[in-house]
């Protein structure tokens, strides 16, 4: 499923798209981050939709290199359409119904990062934390930044930032 025009898609066929984010903390981390995992959530308007679905990247998280840590593996799911809750876990793949009552929730497989995490621009981490792409948590305990997260676009605090580095890195 492209997403050129998720209103085109609504109208071509009957379903509604709702959601199409990026899943947080899933691109592995390094100095170089993985690329980020995407998800989706639909769920068929009055009909049930048959799934015929095949995925890599099932099995295997990507793999980082030199110091990066692995992505995510891929997933999905069928969710009751009222509280969100897990009905089925989808294999990696098959053939399954997905009832009107029902929401189909995949998502990407995030890729590998690359290199050392403590080494990773401060201000890429700020970035990636703004953007929603890693955790505040994730940009604290991994990459070693500590952002400030008053001001509306955050700042690195950049002297507790060098003593948390150095603390985490002498841990290593």
């Amino acid at each position: 499923m492209g997403y050129e025009s998720l209103e085109i898609h609504e109208q071509s066929l009957p379903r509604i798209i709702w959601e199409v984010k990026a899943e947080p903390d899933s691109g592995g981390a390094g100095k170089w981050r993985g690329g980020i995992s995407m998800s989706h959530r639909l769920q068929p308007i009055g009909h049930d939709m048959q799934l015929i679905y095949c995925g890599t990247g099932h099995t295997w998280p990507a793999f980082g290199l030199f110091g990066g840590a692995g992505g995510t593996v891929a997933d999905h799911w069928l969710l009751d359409a009222e509280t969100q809750a897990v009905e089925e876990h989808l294999e990696n793949m098959g053939e399954t119904i997905c009832h009107r009552d029902q929401h189909w929730y995949a998502k990407t497989g995030g890729g590998g990062g690359f290199g050392n995490p403590l080494e990773r621009d401060p201000d890429k981490v700020r970035d990636d934390a703004r953007d929603g792409f890693i955790s505040l948590a994730a940009a604290r305990d991994v990459y070693g930044v500590v952002l400030d997260t008053a001001p509306e676009l955050f700042a690195v605090d950049q002297a507790a930032t060098a003593a948390l580095r150095a603390t985490m890195a002498a841990a290593r």
